[in-house]
Order: C-alpha cells, then structure tokens, then sequence
C-alpha cells in the first residue's frame, strides 16, 4: 500500500515503512523480505528496535542494496541507544563481506532528532515487550523507539510495537499520516499489557489518515 502527497511517498512493506522524498528514501524497520522500492536511492535506514520483526531482514537488505551502491558514500544506519542488535548484524555484514561499502551507525537516545536527507526525524520513547518462551514464557521490556518524520506533507508517525498509553497519542495526534502497529501473534501471558489491539489503534484521534499493521503487514480493517 502507498500513500502520495506533496511530492512524498510513503510504501508500507510489511512492518517496515519506506519513505522517499527528493531523491532521497528512507527506511524505518527492515521485517524479514524487506526490499525497498527504488535501493539505489535509500540514504538510511532507521531501526525502532532490536526484535525480529525490526531486524530480521537487514542482512538480506544489505546485500541486496550493493550494486546500487557508491562504496564512497556510507549508507546511514539508526538505532536506539541501549539495543546494538542491529548494530551487531550490520558489523557482521560488513566483515562477513568486506569491502562492498561503508555502513555508519549512530545510537540516539529516544527523544532526539536526526536528519535523514530532506526529512527530519523526532524519535519517541516507547514502551515495548519482546516474548521469550525459554526457560520460562515470559515478555521482558526492551529499548524501543516510534518516529515522527518531517516531510513535506506533514508528519508521517510510525509506532512499531508499542504498549498503549498517552505517549503513542501524543506521537500520531497531528500526523498526515500515522502508521501503527497492534498484537495480534500468541505471546506468554503477563499482567501488564505491551500491545495495542486494533479498536484501540483505530480510537487515537489523528489529524490525517492512518494505517493499522499486524505482525504480518497491513491489515485492511485498519484504514480510515
């Protein structure tokens, strides 16, 4: 699915979102089979976390972006401050295949700005759990940020596995577009509650339109 304003575009890929402005693409999460668009173009790629649903697919993506490549010109890759699984993957890739072209990771702490091209880029502090199911089932809270992009048809919120709360509301009120996800895969049991559900994504009051996503990828029920 895709979304065109302004001379932006924005392309859901499965639970990865990619946004191209100017010549310039930017990728938020790389799920598993990610593949973006229009690869010779893709300046960063920015990660919410260190889950699978996030990473997944980066080594894959990395590989696949090398003949569109400059070797001259690092590909920009974010994550928060606190999860360097992506930063690991990216590493590995990079001495696994040596001298195909740079990578440069940057942490942020949650709260910072970055920019990516002609986006500016807010990330948000979010609440998220990741399921273990050894030794015993159980879901641990993880470092985790949402992104609030900057184009220039409005903001462009994307809130990838966060637990529901009054930050998520705040991240996607006055959004042209806000992409969310909500749990819908079998996780252990536990007395706090780390997923939105679909009626409460489909409840945020948000200026502009919204997607709803599952694990899987967009769900259709989830449009406005």
């Amino acid at each position: 699915m895709s979304w065109q304003r302004a001379g932006v575009e924005v392309r859901a890929l499965g639970g990865g979102l990619y946004l191209e402005e100017a010549g310039y693409g930017l990728l938020l999460d790389a799920p598993v089979g990610v593949a973006v668009p229009r690869p010779g173009v893709l300046g960063t790629i920015a990660l919410s976390g260190g889950r699978i649903g996030s990473v997944g697919g980066l080594v894959p993506l990395l590989c696949a972006l090398e003949p569109h490549r400059d070797p001259e010109v690092p590909l920009s890759l974010v994550g928060p401050l606190g999860d360097d699984r992506g930063a690991r993957l990216a590493e590995a890739w990079s001495q696994g295949w040596p001298g195909r072209y740079a990578v440069r990771h940057d942490a942020l702490s949650p709260g910072q700005v970055f920019d990516a091209g002609p986006f500016e880029v807010e990330t948000v502090a979010i609440v998220r759990g990741e399921p273990r199911w050894r030794p015993e089932p159980a879901v641990e809270r993880v470092s985790a940020m949402a992104f609030r992009v900057h184009t220039a048809a409005g903001v462009v919120a994307f809130v990838p596995g966060a637990a529901p709360g009054s930050t998520v509301a705040r991240c996607v009120a006055d959004a042209a577009l806000a992409v969310i996800e909500v749990g819908t895969e079998p996780w252990p049991v536990d007395e706090r509650r780390w997923r939105m559900s679909e009626a409460e994504a489909l409840a945020l009051d948000v200026a502009g339109e919204r997607w709803v996503l599952d694990e899987r990828g967009l769900t259709p029920g989830g449009w406005d």
